[in-house]
């Protein structure tokens, strides 16, 4: 589209994140991280495990440790640093490892994860650790093919912050105990995608509507072989909402995108997502 002079839409920052799911004892359970109320962006929300795409995620030698390395014959995905940084970011946010060990291919069991986590996990947070020489020095491989494609959304253009982020669909690590990493989020837990939808319609949850339509898509699944298999039978439809009308605006997504629910009204929005026009678009379109 060609804008007005006087208006560009901000650069949609690339973002990965995880929908981690496991068989609880009343049914699928998706892990949820409560963001702490001094990052800038989310904060005090529930939402899924991830964060942005770092120029480090799509390094060569990272490359070279996924099971998509051209030695394995798998066809890369176009999406691998995505899943690269998606990895990293579950390990950084909840302590979960979901890489495999080189030699046997293995998820690592609680013992080596609570190791690794006690070594590196703070290091690799703080940026003195990169995420590569982690995977080196641990002699891990980058199972790519275990993050199933879920959805994939993008800000609209007239926002004023913007990001392009791809869900991901993943068993959770067997045996292995995720614990908050007490600086991006205080809190984590296991959640049923119906309960947190329930409380939602209460009052008595907010949630991001991104993240609300994601836990939609989910809870159609009872168990996760019943999501993964959904998931893997379901094409990903790129959601670039529309914003329209003056005043209250609304959210329009399109139907084939499958989660059920087309238009957003304010009332489906959190407060941060009401400022759904930058001032820049406002002056510049005379919206």
């Amino acid at each position: 589209m060609i804008w007005p002079q006087g208006f560009t839409p901000v650069n949609a920052e690339p973002a990965a994140s995880v929908l981690l799911i496991r068989d609880g004892g009343q049914g699928l359970e998706v892990l949820m991280v409560e963001r702490s109320r001094a990052m800038t962006f989310a904060s005090g929300m529930l939402v899924f495990p991830g964060g942005r795409v770092d120029a480090a995620d799509k390094s060569t030698a990272l490359l070279q440790a996924t099971d998509h390395n051209g030695r394995t014959g798998r066809r890369l995905p176009r999406d691998w640093p995505f899943r690269v940084a998606a990895i990293r970011e579950v390990f950084e946010e909840t302590g979960l490892i979901c890489a495999r060990t080189g030699v046997r291919n293995r998820l690592p069991a609680e013992q080596q994860r609570q190791r690794l986590a006690r070594s590196y996990r703070r290091r690799l947070h703080q940026g003195a650790l990169s995420f590569k020489s982690l995977i080196r020095i641990a002699g891990l491989r980058l199972p790519l093919a275990d993050l199933m494609p879920f959805a994939h959304w993008i800000t609209p253009e007239l926002s004023p912050k913007r990001f392009d982020t791809r869900f991901y669909l993943a068993r959770a690590p067997y045996d292995q105990k995720a614990s908050s990493d007490g600086i991006e989020n205080l809190h984590l837990e296991w959640r049923r995608p119906c309960d947190l939808l329930a409380a939602w319609d209460a009052g008595v949850q907010p949630l991001m509507f991104p993240t609300r339509l994601n836990l939609m898509k989910l809870a159609r699944a009872d168990t996760v072989a019943d999501a993964l298999r959904q998931t893997r039978q379901t094409p990903i439809i790129t959601v670039t909402p529309e914003i329209v009308g003056t005043g209250k605006r609304r959210l329009v997504i399109p139907e084939e995108a499958g989660f059920g629910l087309t238009i957003a009204t304010q009332h489906d929005l959190y407060p941060i997502e009401r400022s759904l026009v930058s001032d820049e678009a406002k002056s510049a379109l005379e919206l």
